[in-house]
């Protein structure tokens, strides 16, 4: 076994995966780094809709739950490093704090596909289907989706005895591939091909009207970020299902992109133009010493666009 620093000692265990120990330390130190990330762009999604009240619409309430999906996601990877034994213990068995990181990322992962199909329909739903502010009515049916069904699918890996060392972090064990399919990749896959059906929906609809361009752009930026930041995980998935040999370049991207889920959804579903107005109105006042409010954002279309 290569020496190590000091450094890398503090992040690898000798029983710990399937790669040297410098390129764990890589991976782990790529992981950490933009889980950090998410961790901050998901908190900013939340503190400015706690901070400015012409945020407080409904779209951007769906952005705050998907904002909180990432932030415990992004938090449980650092759940596994908890003390000095990280995810394995002196006998190489799994800790406490592997555990509780690997059903972290299952039911928070899910809950976050969840949301960004949420967000979706709840758009088509205003655009398409002129329901204005009656989607509100629907909050509770979007909690028991995103949160009701990932919960039944953490407890199914949970029974199964699925939780532990997934290779890279804890997560799912490589022998319980089948839970890997079915509780996380089966329900990935399908919130990919939904909202892309449904934004191709919401885009026919809006054609040749005055927010054909703005809605275009932004549905397309969605879609496309989030297939982005996830297919990583499904190459890296896939190449860990067909061969036992695990490909170092794969599980880094992997490493890269999957925690980069919570600052990519906060750049491109809150970090829009109503969002920057505000905190510019609010510098704004800071240095004149005004106390100017701003015009309220609406449940409706125009709300549903800009903000969601």
């Amino acid at each position: 076994m290569a020496p190590t620093t000091g450094a890398e000692n503090e992040f690898i265990h000798e029983c710990s995966g399937p790669f040297s120990q410098s390129q764990t330390f890589t991976i782990k130190i790529f992981t950490f780094l933009f889980a950090s990330l998410s961790v901050v762009g998901s908190f900013m999604i939340i503190f400015s809709y706690w901070y400015f009240h012409m945020l407080r619409t409904f779209p951007y309430k769906l952005i705050v739950f998907l904002s909180i999906a990432n932030l415990f996601s992004s938090i449980g990877y650092f759940f596994s490093e908890i003390g000095a034994e990280g995810i394995y213990d002196a006998e190489c068995n799994e800790t406490p704090g592997c555990i509780v990181s690997a059903i972290m990322t299952q039911f928070f992962d899910v809950a976050n596909f969840f949301w960004t199909s949420i967000i979706a329909f709840n758009i088509y739903a205003v655009l398409v289907k002129g329901k204005g502010r009656a989607v509100e009515y629907w909050e509770k049916y979007y909690h028991m989706i995103s949160w009701g069904l990932s919960g039944v699918l953490a407890v199914i890996v949970g029974a199964s005895g699925g939780y532990g060392d997934a290779g890279i972090w804890c997560w799912i064990v490589e022998s319980k591939m089948w839970l890997r399919f079915f509780c996380y990749y089966l329900p990935l896959v399908i919130v990919m091909t939904f909202n892309i059906v449904v934004c191709l929906i919401v885009m026919r609809a809006v054609r040749d009207s005055s927010q054909e361009a703005m809605v275009n752009f932004r549905l397309r930026l969605y879609v496309f970020v989030f297939i982005f930041v996830r297919m990583w995980s499904i190459f890296d998935r896939l190449q860990n299902a067909f061969n036992d040999t695990p490909v170092f370049s794969l599980a880094l991207l992997h490493s890269i992109f999957s925690p980069m889920q919570g600052i990519a959804n906060a750049l491109v579903y809150g970090c829009n133009y109503q969002v920057v107005q505000q905190y510019r109105y609010c510098c704004d006042r800071n240095r004149d010493g005004t106390d100017e409010d701003t015009e309220r954002l609406d449940g409706t279309e125009s709300a549903a666009i800009s903000v969601a």
